[in-house]
């Protein structure tokens, strides 16, 4: 289970550290390297495709079940009739802001940013699952929940589980593999401009 996210996250790990310690040599073979994980030069991992689909989903995942948490809330709390509104559109808005640019960090090959957006997804699939078993739950045991609830849970997990599939995949671990050769280039372009010119 979660084998090609698992040898994504140790190529990441493994050669993150290289790039940081290598000399220009040691970057010519890590982009070697990488060249070869990829398999091909070109192709969907040199777009992103499957962390950018990944990202959607999860904050959709992450988002779903937000409205009925903040309903919740306010009910609790005795707010106003629409305030769990706000609190959605903030904890979205969070969520959001959060993700996009982690999103583009892994795209620098950082090991830590991957490692961040795997445990956010893993959070978002806590959540969905979570709010998946209160809503049948709660149905089953005659509460107050409306099927749209219901539905919405079950969406929210399927859109999770897709998610999972996209960062599991061989196109995922190419397209870290790209990020890495891409992080080693540019680090050897940055050794050679600080090299004194004769």
């Amino acid at each position: 289970m979660f084998k090609h996210l698992k040898n994504a996250l140790a190529l990441s790990e493994k050669f993150s550290a290289k790039i940081v310690k290598g000399n220009d040599e040691q970057l010519e073979s890590v982009k070697d390297e990488m060249m070869n994980e990829m398999d091909a030069s070109i192709g969907w991992h040199t777009m992103g495709i499957p962390l950018i689909i990944s990202a959607i989903l999860t904050i959709v995942s992450f988002s779903l079940p937000q409205i009925s948490i903040w309903h919740g809330i306010s009910k609790w709390m005795d707010w106003s009739k629409n305030a769990f509104f706000i609190g959605a559109m903030i904890t979205d808005l969070v969520g959001c802001i959060i993700i996009i640019p982690l999103m583009a960090v892994v795209g620098k090959g950082q090991y830590l940013a991957l490692k961040s957006y795997v445990y956010i997804a893993f959070s978002t699939a806590t959540l969905a699952i979570s709010f998946l078993i209160y809503t049948i739950l709660g149905t089953l045991l005659g509460a107050d929940i409306k099927t749209t609830h219901l539905i919405v849970s079950i969406i929210g997990v399927i859109l999770i589980i897709l998610s999972f599939m996209c960062i599991n995949s061989l196109v995922f671990y190419r397209m870290i593999a790209y990020c890495l050769h891409n992080r080693a280039w540019r680090k050897q372009i940055e050794m050679q401009r600080e090299k004194p010119h004769l």
